[in-house]
């Protein structure tokens, strides 16, 4: 077991950020067939089981009321700009639906619900670990 404590800003980076890299890559590799994919998804998620293991094995660093506060607000600024991406999604993909000229692709949703998923909460992780970061390089006051 490593006697060195984890600092705040490196567990936030060990449970979003880098768990986010790793669910992104999962899903991306999820939406592709063949042995090669496979194998790089269990790649990932052993990546994955890593952090999480060494983030749980590991001494930490305790919470200061900054930390949590800055946390918060990443997690909702994250919150929305997922909200944001979403309804951008939705709408290129309607818009895209009354083009007569390209063609409609058939997707069996089955096949692609897990990796989206995956991709989601990676890019959800990705942004709270960037936000975070931002937020306790600049030290601000987080207000609400």
């Amino acid at each position: 077991m490593n006697s060195k404590t984890l600092s705040i800003g490196k567990q936030i980076d060990l449970l979003y950020l880098y768990i986010g890299i790793t669910w992104l890559l999962t899903g991306s590799f999820g939406l592709f067939d063949g042995i090669i994919f496979n194998l790089l998804k269990i790649f990932a998620l052993l990546g994955c089981m890593i952090f999480l293991i060494i983030l749980s094995r590991s001494k930490r660093e305790m919470d200061d009321e900054m930390s949590i506060r800055n946390l918060e607000k990443a997690k909702a600024k994250a919150q929305t700009n997922m909200h944001i991406i979403t309804c951008c999604l939705i709408c290129i993909i309607r818009i895209i639906d009354f083009i007569p000229a390209i063609p409609k692709i058939s997707v069996d949703l089955q096949t692609v619900i897990v990796p989206i998923f995956f991709i989601y909460l990676g890019i959800e992780g990705i942004i709270i670990g960037l936000l975070f970061r931002r937020n306790e390089r600049n030290e601000e006051e987080c207000t609400f």
